[in-house]
């Protein structure tokens, strides 16, 4: 592996073998979509007539508003390694106090519950094993 493409990959790879690039909240599309849906709003003059909805008379618009326009400005994540992503994550807590560069360093890759909270938590694994497959880290 060239040495820029593993500078780039250990910043744009999270330890959970997220990639970054792939990720709605690393690549812009979840500031895109809020952009678009705060466009919407304006657009079709939402506000007016929300409570003709379903449901429509238990949106509170203003904060639908404010959120969205929070939302939209949160233009990249920057990656769990570059002080990005959510706050607090168990998996790079404790590949961080086990000094791991990737969970597939771990021994107890298969049988972790921190992946659980991605909701997809074996495909992140299968990630991480293909990358130590082509990392040469295999026995």
């Amino acid at each position: 592996m060239r040495r820029k493409e593993e500078e780039r990959m250990s910043v744009r790879i999270g330890y959970c073998g997220i990639n970054c690039d792939e990720c709605a909240m690393g690549n812009g599309d979840f500031a895109e979509t809020a952009k678009k849906l705060k466009n919407y709003i304006k657009v079709f003059g939402l506000s007016q007539w929300i409570d003709e909805l379903p449901g429509g008379n238990r949106v509170d618009m203003r904060n639908l508003k404010k959120a969205l326009d929070i939302l939209s400005v949160y233009t990249r994540c920057a990656g769990c390694r570059e002080m990005g992503g959510p706050t607090v994550c168990p998996i790079r807590d404790c590949a961080q106090s086990k000094g791991l560069k990737f969970c597939y360093e771990c021994d107890e890759l298969d049988k972790c519950k921190k992946f659980d909270w991605l909701g997809e938590p074996q495909k992140f694994k299968e990630r991480l094993k293909q990358m130590k497959e082509s990392a040469g880290d295999t026995p």
